[in-house]
């Protein structure tokens, strides 16, 4: 590895060395140009300041604006060719620096250049030579996105807010800090919003991985940062203006204000946690920091109020918190960084921030209107302002003496004991001692003496009502513990620990997510009263025979319990929970078995009804023959993903593998909050989510029905996001035909995987963690990256829009309502079937035709006519999210055709492709619809065997961007799977596109317009698919096997073609499709047989690997027609002599007993 990275970095040294001498013989800007170079080398750490001068006299207004246009064509050059990200990165930071620092005229000619070329738009760069450069160029994409974000901001401001001085404090005029503070309401609810986006982008900025540690990211880091002041001040001025104007505004003024308000109380938490990040960092030792915190919800509770037309009138509060700012010195000498070079700029300024103190203000007058006073906590004067502009100086905390706090001059509407502390929103606290944290500090839970006590009390009055038969023994180490009688109580949820033993559940009796009887014999044994004062259920079974359960006198003090289990070797420590630790020792079993026959993976895992997977053993033994497959390095000390669409025997599956890779000497596993995670959301948290994980365990069995008479499945992705080769299938095949024993940590308690958090084990092989954690964000956080969410959520505004989503109750609703409803602004009644459930609603979660009957009833292509005018847009998506159906007002978008489609528009629609396409594919069994759009594209175009492994392998080389098949599949490569609402939002994004100037028109462009648009162009693929679900194996087998007996004889084929219907063409061609990849070279055979005909119609016939028992024949039948004047017809229709014929040449009734399929698409 060191010399492959010698040999980088040397030839990252000659590309360098060769532009530079190239911009001396063939540049006339040749200073400039090698500025730039030196500037953007491939060394690893910050722009000299040398080079940058020379960037910034280059720019600067006293030379003509073609060399400042030259030197941002320059860079955006050099940005676009490089793939290494530290090309890139210090790229953006020398255009970052000449923003802030640079002429106006960098700016203003930057502004102009953006509108022609997206210079900053840079979704698709990455730098794949090692894992560390994969993490870095995650961050630089960030950084971008922040870059481009502040030059949007500048265009709808027309101010730069970092290049806004702060005037002194004159007499005699009000105190001001911002122009967002002088504003009238229109120019606020435009202003904000933007400053609000860019705020947005900053916290995105956050470092993860290996990123998190490199010298030239922190240095980035430090410039984002210093801007982070600035911004939220200017937010907090607008904020303020905007209450104060909020109850004179029309309500339709006043929803948006709302908005803006609750978002930026959102915003105060999510920036807290990015400083809470920041201060880990090298960069910290130039700030400090200030705690911010969410505004209270009364304030919020009477401008909603106000919204639905009842004013309502609020006390003014007796205290206000607010800033004012100190300048300190600047960091001693030995903090600077010394280099050969004269030392590089310090974004920071060499500027710390203060610890908080307070200061009393004098008494401030009575007032008419309603003082808001600081509503975000960073008011403070001008001449304070200024010095905090020149130094990025102290924060402290201000609190108003309560008596003199100015009133309002009536109470009106409001309950005598109305809380007014809506009107205290200061996000900036923190106690002057650190006496009230200590006494304001609550038990593990939550919990505080008063509750705790109230909790003895119960306990022993319910004992004194109770009768006594006898106790056990006293404990010899506790004779006179005063606390015991707690013991006598499942502790609460928050706090409660799962039981060092828990018997299997079955998954045929009634559900229970927590046992209870281990609970209630073990303190039978201890004490005369098992019974729950809260009558909560739910609660995991407690450790048994819980010692020395005792409590500070002191509440201050204490951090939480401990308990110790004797019978165990193990402690178990209760901390309070918002550390988040819990510590248990494990030990790790070898548990004897034997093999099952049948655990051969299909193309998309291993599926098989519940009935079977909850026998003894066998999810144990396919688990350990997958762990056997890896290398030692994929298993031993690495991160896996375990979640999956929820259906029924998921949690318990969940359990089982943790435990499992417990004692396989995983080191780390993340959990979905209750253990949901789509399968692309899957693929993405391997590929995005901090620290890489080296693969995942999927519990899905996708589009097929769920329940304890119904199909579970499971299957392994690898690091890249994607399925396990058939490499890795084959010796996880293997594997279960001769496995003897499986390792697990049986000892180990169950997880409580509906809390977010990190609970932490100790085995034999050091720390185990297991981390909960939120099942939707990462994946929203990359569909913001991929799409235009602004630009979608003005469609979707648009009153003559409407729109339907049908999650058929899958994993998909857990991310509908956070993409559609909150991020897009759908109405809630637009999202159907959006709520999980283990057996998906008792229906089958397939988004096709068939089965989603509610969803094409509404779409009006049902057999029914209600009457109600159908949506503009529906879709759904199936149990796992990966797939999807796309229809408009009464039409229906073939999956073929929709991939097409898309691929034709997302250059123009789609942001992420905005810099082209590196190829396109699709499955050999979808319609060439594909191959006709990459023809006239000038595209390369790939025909793979069905299996998202094989996109994925293309994907990894870089040639190709966007791929589907036709069983409702398709995706790109932001991850390593078929995604179903990156498909929703990719029309969607088409949608918006078409009708971005029509919106305000007489009739926005539909769906179908778009398809039939597509057809005029392209010419139409008629397409259609049998499916003959849960045939008998030997009999599909037998179908198969006559078809490859057939192929050679063309004569004969043509007889029985010419025999069943004459008016189609003769067979030219038939073969059994057979794949070379062209990345690993290797082959697939056997992939599907097919009949090409002189018309260039198509017959494909193939069994399906998705199917939990007996076999699945899928019948393919498709026909290409370019005459305009043909396109027009009904698909059936025009294919009806092709299906004729294909049943014919495959004898299907005959050997399969069917006289129809089970499903047609």
């Amino acid at each position: 590895m060191g010399t492959l990275q010698t040999w980088r970095k040397a030839y990252g040294a000659l590309k360098d060395t060769t532009k530079v001498g190239l911009a001396h013989v063939n540049s006339d800007y040749a200073d400039l140009d090698v500025a730039i170079v030196k500037a953007t080398n491939h060394v690893e750490c910050p722009p000299k300041e040398r080079h940058l001068r020379k960037i910034f006299v280059a720019t600067s207004a006293v030379r003509p604006r073609a060399d400042v246009a030259y030197c941002i064509h320059a860079l955006s050059r050099r940005l676009a060719k490089t793939r290494n990200w530290t090309v890139a990165l210090k790229t953006l930071i020398v255009i970052h620096r000449a923003l802030r620092e640079g002429d106006p005229t960098f700016r203003e000619e930057l502004l102009n250049f953006s509108q022609r070329a997206r210079i900053l738009h840079i979704s698709n760069f990455k730098d794949d030579s090692s894992p560390i450069a994969w993490d870095c160029s995650a961050w630089v994409r960030t950084y971008a996105l922040f870059l481009e974000e502040r030059l949007e901001c500048f265009r709808i401001l027309r101010y730069d807010i970092e290049a806004e001085r702060i005037s002194r404090y004159a007499p005699g005029k009000d105190k001001d800090f911002s122009r967002t503070t002088e504003l009238d309401g229109e120019e606020l609810l435009e202003q904000l919003p933007a400053l609000q986006q860019l705020l947005y982008r900053l916290i995105g900025c956050r470092p993860e991985g290996s990123a998190v540690g490199n010298y030239v990211i922190q240095y980035a880091l430090a410039l984002v940062l210093k801007e982070s002041f600035k911004i939220y001040c200017a937010i907090n001025g607008g904020i303020i203006n905007l209450v104060d104007k909020f109850f004179e505004m029309p309500r339709h003024e006043a929803v948006k204000a709302l908005d803006i308000y609750r978002r930026a109380g959102q915003q105060a938490n999510n920036l807290s946690d990015f400083y809470e990040v920041c201060k880990g960092l090298e960069l910290a030792r130039n700030f400090q920091f200030p705690t911010l915190r969410e505004p209270p919800q009364s304030f919020l509770i009477t401008m909603e109020e106000y919204i639905r037309e009842a004013p309502r009138v609020v006390a003014v509060p007796t205290e206000v918190l607010l800033l004012t700012y100190r300048p300190e010195e600047g960091p001693s000498e030995d903090t600077r960084i010394s280099n050969d070079e004269p030392e590089p700029y310090v974004p920071a300024d060499d500027v710390v921030v203060s610890t908080v103190e307070t200061v009393p203000l004098p008494p401030l007058p009575p007032q008419a209107n309603i003082n808001t006073g600081d509503l975000l906590g960073l008011d403070y004067s001008d001449s304070d302002a200024f010095a905090f502009e020149q130094s990025n100086a102290t924060l402290a905390i201000v609190p108003i003496d309560s008596g003199t706090a100015p009133t309002f001059n009536s109470r009106a509407g409001q309950p005598n004991d109305f809380d007014p502390t809506g009107w205290e929103l200061a996000l900036v606290s923190t106690p002057s001692t650190n006496i009230s944290a200590a006494t304001e500090r609550q038990l593990a839970g939550g919990l505080n003496s008063l509750t705790l006590n109230s909790l003895y009390d119960e306990a022993a009055h319910r004992a004194s009502q109770q009768p006594v038969y006898g106790t056990a023994a006293p404990n010899p180490f506790e004779v006179h513990d005063p606390f015991a009688m707690s013991n006598n109580f499942a502790p609460p949820t928050t706090v409660q620990m799962a039981g060092m033993t828990q018997p299997q559940h079955n998954p045929f009796g009634a559900y229970q997510p927590y046992p209870q009887q281990p609970l209630q014999q073990e303190q039978h044994l201890m004490f005369p009263s098992s019974s729950n004062p809260f009558g909560d259920v739910g609660f995991g079974a407690f450790p048994t025979q819980l010692i020395g359960l005792r409590c500070l006198s002191d509440m201050s003090k204490c951090v939480g319990c401990f308990t110790f289990t004797p019978q165990r070797r193990g402690i178990a420590f209760l901390f309070d929970l918002s550390n988040e630790v819990t510590k248990m020792v494990f030990e790790v079993s070898k548990v004897p078995t034997t093999p099952f026959d049948g655990q051969k993976p299909g193309t998309s895992g291993l599926r098989k009804k519940v009935k079977v997977f909850v026998q003894p053993h066998y999810l144990h033994n396919f688990v350990q023959s997958t762990f056997n497959a890896l290398t030692p390095e994929k298993v031993r000390g690495a991160t896996l993903v375990v979640s999956g669409d929820g259906r029924y025997f998921s949690k318990d599956a969940v359990q089982i593998i943790i435990k499992m890779s417990a004692a396989n000497g995983v080191r780390r596993v993340w959990v979905g909050q209750n253990g949901l995670l789509s399968t692309p959301a899957v693929s993405a948290v391997i590929r995005e989510r901090g620290s890489k994980a080296t693969g995942a365990f999927i519990l899905t069995a996708s589009h097929n029905p769920g329940g304890p008479n119904e199909d579970f499945g499971i299957k392994y992705n690898m690091e890249n996001g994607g399925p396990a080769p058939e490499a890795i299938t084959d010796k996880i095949f293997e594997n279960t035909k001769t496995i003897k024993e499986y390792l697990i940590a049986e000892g180990l308690p169950n997880v409580d995987i509906s809390a977010i958090g990190v609970t932490n084990f100790t085995g034999p092989e050091g720390q185990f963690d297991v981390e909960v954690f939120d099942s939707a964000s990462d994946f929203v956080k990359l569909m913001k990256s991929i799409f235009d969410f602004e630009l979608i959520r003005k469609l979707l505004s648009s009153p003559k829009f409407t729109f339907c989503y049908d999650a058929l109750h899958g994993v998909g609703g857990a991310y509908a309502n956070r993409i559609f409803v909150e991020e897009l602004g759908a109405q809630k009644s637009s999202l159907l079937n959006c709520v999980p459930k283990e057996d998906f609603g008792g229906g089958h979660p397939d988004p096709n035709l068939t089965y989603a009957k509610e969803l094409v009833e509404r779409m009006g292509l049902g057999k029914s006519n209600s009457g109600v005018e159908p949506p503009e847009f529906g879709a759904a998506s199936d149990g796992d999210a990966d797939r999807n159906m796309i229809l408009g007002k009464r039409f229906f978008v073939t999956p073929s055709d929709s991939v097409a489609i898309i691929a034709a528009n997302a250059v123009n629609a789609i942001p992420y492709f905005s810099s082209g396409l590196k190829g396109v594919a699709r499955s050999m069994p979808t319609s060439a619809a594909l191959d006709v759009v990459a023809k006239n594209l000038g595209l390369k175009f790939f025909e793979v065997p069905t299996g998202w492994k094989f996109f994925g392998n293309l994907m990894d080389a870089g040639m190709c961007s966007i791929c589907g098949e036709e069983s409702f599949g398709t995706g790109s490569d932001h991850i390593r799977e078929k995604d179903g609402i990156w498909a929703v939002l990719a029309w969607l994004s088409i949608l918006a596109y078409k009708n971005k100037e029509n919106l305000s028109g007489d009739k926005l462009v539909s769906v179908e317009d778009i398809v039939r648009q597509h057809w005029a162009t392209y010419g139409r693929h008629y397409y259609t698919r049998y499916d003959y679900e849960n045939v008998d194996a030997g009999g599909a087998k037998d179908l198969m096997a006559n078809m490859v007996k057939l192929m050679p004889t063309l004569n004969e084929i043509n007889t029985i073609v010419k025999g069943a219907r004459p008016d189609v063409s003769k067979v030219v061609n038939a073969d059994e499709f057979e794949y070379k990849d062209p990345v690993d070279g290797s082959v697939s055979k056997n992939q599907g047989i097919r009949f090409f005909f002189e018309d260039g119609s198509r017959l494909v016939f193939r069994l399906s690997g998705t199917g939990s028992e007996g076999a699945t024949i899928r019948l393919y039948i498709e026909q290409y027609e370019k005459d305009p004047s043909k396109i027009g017809r009904e698909s059936q229709e025009a294919l009806a002599p092709l299906v004729e014929v294909a049943l014919k040449l495959s004898k299907m009734q005959e050997f399969t007993g069917r006289a129809a399929p089970t499903v047609i698409t």
